[in-house]
């Protein structure tokens, strides 16, 4: 598989690192995009910051790629599900890539059933000073998944790579749930898996959660 990773920063970086068993090419500010090598490319890997990646819908819609999108900071353009549908592209993006978050989502929506009466639910993150959105894209969708609005407070710090701990009080227990990210790997490998099974299965053509496929 040969992958057109768009953005070499942080993350991309370690997505090419762990890309062993696959052919990469990168795209950043020294080698910008271009529909012939993207064309030659099977699947596109996007860490690039939203407003960046907003540049490049257009070209990454002609080049027919499937995409794997975990750029920050960004809001979808208005009609892109309806024109990926037209092109017959899938593009799947997650609110975290980490590769157990699909399970924390099934964790959190049981929490949803044993919620308290104290007030509503807290939700701490702690997340690196660069971090450009708050709360997270990771947050709200915790937020979502619990079905009832939380209270957030944000923390930063230098060497984070990301931590989120939701907390339920109800009148005699307080129950939490804590994910804690070591490094990038986790979210480097997780866009690897995605990339893989845009390749290798077929999707809907669209905009498509990670997380909602199983």
């Amino acid at each position: 598989m040969k992958i057109a990773l768009l953005g070499n920063g942080k993350t991309g970086g370690k997505v090419s690192e762990l890309a062993t068993e696959h052919i990469v090419q990168v795209f950043d500010s020294q080698n910008i995009p271009n529909l012939h090598d993207l064309k030659d490319c099977d699947v596109a890997i996007c860490f690039l910051p939203g407003p960046i990646l907003e540049t490049y819908i257009g070209l990454l819609i002609q080049s027919s790629l499937p995409a794997v999108i975990g750029s920050t900071g960004s809001s979808w353009q208005d009609g892109l599900d309806a024109k990926l549908v037209e092109a017959g592209l899938t593009w799947m993006y997650a609110p975290n890539f980490s590769r157990n978050m699909g399970k924390l989502k099934d964790m959190i929506e049981i929490m949803a059933s044993i919620q308290g009466q104290n007030g509503r639910p807290l939700l701490e993150e702690t997340l690196h000073i660069d971090k450009v959105d708050s709360p997270s894209g990771t947050a709200l969708a915790w937020e979502e998944w619990l079905d009832e609005k939380v209270k957030f407070i944000d923390y930063r710090g230098a060497d984070t790579y990301g931590v989120h701990k939701l907390t339920v009080e109800t009148e005699n227990e307080t129950i939490s749930i804590e994910h804690t990210v070591k490094d990038r790997t986790s979210y480097a490998q997780g866009a690897l898996d995605a990339a893989e099974k845009l390749h290798s299965a077929s999707f809907s053509p669209g905009l498509i959660n990670l997380l909602d496929q199983g």
